[in-house]
């Protein structure tokens, strides 16, 4: 089965899961939410609905954050004048597009503004990775005149003291390309605030994200991988009211 294809049919089942949520009486919020992990970070909105009756949460929505690899080191190249920071062998950047699906099941429940309730989390999300190269400026001191020229990163001819830091992080953003992926997580969840229009939580979890090729970040190809688990802190602030 081709990877559109495949991807295809999640979407299809992710709208079919959503829709049975939909049909049942919940609690509704809009959550937006901060959270970050050892290899990036990343922000979000979603719609989350408590049900009463069972103690069962449902949420769906999306996230998008950068994902970076441990080993990237950023540096300032302090023998050229003005220059800013980049990261040595870095070559692309990597942000994820992650639509999700969660399911929360409650503890313990708040029955008032001054209860906080204790929930368990876990859900999937499709990933899209869009990837582009990384330009930098490089000096050039040819006589009579120097200068900086922008350039795509290629650490195997540009020289770390030749460069006067990155370029902008929009340039090439046109030259990407997009890598796919799953991905799943589990967290432990705080909740508190008014009991009817207002929520906050702090999750603390682990995820996993797997993607169907080797996120090109670095130069060295051997270091770069398809697999990214992480810890990950979430903070989230949610606004509705009864269904």
């Amino acid at each position: 089965m081709s990877a559109p294809r495949f991807f295809t049919y999640c979407y299809l089942i992710f709208g079919i899961i959503i829709n049975s949520y939909l049909k049942a009486q919940f609690n509704n919020f809009v959550k937006i939410d901060a959270q970050i992990r050892n290899f990036g970070f990343d922000a979000g909105v979603g719609i989350h609905k408590t049900n009463e009756i069972d103690n069962v949460g449902f949420a769906y929505g999306v996230k998008l954050g950068p994902i970076n690899h441990p080993k990237e080191i950023p540096v300032i190249n302090t023998g050229l004048p003005g220059s800013s920071s980049f990261k040595l062998d870095k070559i692309n950047y990597v942000w994820a597009f992650r639509p999700f699906i969660q399911k929360s099941i409650y503890l313990s429940k708040r029955k008032s503004r001054f209860q906080v309730a204790y929930s368990f989390d876990y859900g999937g999300s499709l990933n899209a990775a869009y990837t582009w190269p990384v330009y930098i400026w490089l000096y050039q001191g040819r006589a009579p005149f120097d200068g900086y020229a922008n350039v795509r990163y290629n650490p195997s001819i540009h020289e770390p003291n030749l460069i006067g830091g990155s370029s902008s992080f929009s340039r090439g953003f046109k030259e990407g390309g997009i890598i796919w992926g799953l991905g799943c997580f589990a967290a432990a969840t705080v909740e508190w605030g008014s009991y009817r229009s207002l929520k906050n939580s702090l999750s603390l979890g682990i995820s996993n994200d797997i993607f169907l090729q080797k996120l090109p970040l670095l130069h060295n190809e051997s270091l770069n991988r398809f697999n990214f688990p992480a810890l990950f802190v979430n903070f989230a602030v949610g606004f509705g009211s009864d269904h």
